[in-house]
């Protein structure tokens, strides 16, 4: 087994988008739950959409906790080392490995003596207590951990994470062996999948949804015949009749409660509190009075996006007479 490096992050920057293009040519450790099927902010689909079409990301998507997390990684560094006794590396380097070149790493430290290295630090913050208690790792974390330990060779590891801005938890995990063959047969697969362009199944995620958006411009002038999909169609407009009779059924009984409440703010069965029925203030902007009071004014903040409709027409049912 070797390291090849991909490239050096002090030349070409981290998040530029020539780090961002180089990623496109395998999989990366936040790729690795998401092929695994763990993660839960991107379906397969999405990712696989992704890579054949080399999408490159708008940096104005990036979200707050996502800024944080970069801003926090070095003082979160830093304490680990001081806790914990360990030395840590910065790592400005993407790389391979060369028995699994479609597997990347960029890790955020190494870990161990600088002549001896052993171990990952993977740095994280979160609001999510519960998802890091009792020595715990959120499951797409873990595989990730696992993805980096099988491109690098490296045994354990780490895990430090800032919990709402003041509390921060350290975690240590071993190499698993197992669980990295089956990770490497599943990477290989979906590369495999990129390289044939052949679509994993479409889930029915918002992130799948997402990405059968982007994937088609619509041609107004084209039609297709939705072979052998007539039972599929069938089962949508039966769903869709029995979720209208639940909802009416749910609408009533809250209407139930509701009147058995009254005045009272919350309802309790057996001194268990069940219901809380509490009131609110909204505050919304009126936006058809603002077009009409400022046009220029609302103009400006007018944000135009293209998007696919998908509508069903009704389904004609066969006469058995």
């Amino acid at each position: 087994m070797a390291i090849e490096i991909i490239a050096d992050l002090d030349e070409i920057g981290p998040d530029s988008e020539e780090w961002h293009r180089l990623r496109l040519g395998g999989l990366g450790g936040s790729d690795a739950g998401v092929v695994a099927g763990v993660s839960t902010w991107r379906s397969p689909y999405d990712l696989w959409s992704e890579k054949v079409a080399g999408v490159l990301p708008d940096p104005s998507d990036e979200k707050e906790y996502q800024r944080w997390g970069k801003l926090l990684e070095d003082p979160i560094a830093e304490e680990f080392a001081t806790r914990t006794g360990i030395e840590v590396h910065r790592f400005a380097r993407m790389v391979r490995n060369t028995d699994y070149p479609f597997m990347f790493a960029n890790v955020d430290r190494l870990t161990g003596p600088a002549n001896n290295l052993d171990g990952v630090l993977e740095i994280k913050t979160t609001r999510f207590a519960d998802q890091w208690a009792d020595g715990q790792v959120p499951l797409t974390y873990g595989v990730q951990g696992q993805h980096y330990l099988a491109v690098l060779g490296l045994p354990v590891v780490h895990y430090a994470c800032l919990i709402g801005g003041q509390e921060l938890v350290i975690t240590t995990v071993e190499r698993n062996e197992t669980l990295i063959a089956d990770l490497v047969a599943i990477e290989e697969a979906f590369w495999q999948s990129v390289v044939a362009r052949e679509a994993p199944p479409a889930d029915g995620s918002e992130s799948t949804r997402k990405a059968l958006q982007r994937r088609w411009r619509p041609d107004p002038d084209k039609m297709v015949e939705l072979i052998d999909c007539a039972d599929l169609i069938a089962r949508r407009h039966f769903i869709i009749d029995a979720i209208k009779v639940a909802k009416e059924e749910v609408d009533e009984i809250d209407a139930t409660i509701m009147e058995t409440m009254g005045d009272a703010e919350v309802a309790t069965i057996n001194g268990e509190k069940v219901v809380t029925w509490k009131g609110s203030t909204r505050n919304t902007i009126d936006t058809k009075a603002l077009k009409e009071a400022h046009p220029a004014l609302a103009a400006e903040f007018v944000k135009t996006t293209e998007v696919r409709t998908l509508r069903y027409t009704a389904v004609k049912e066969e006469s058995h007479d």
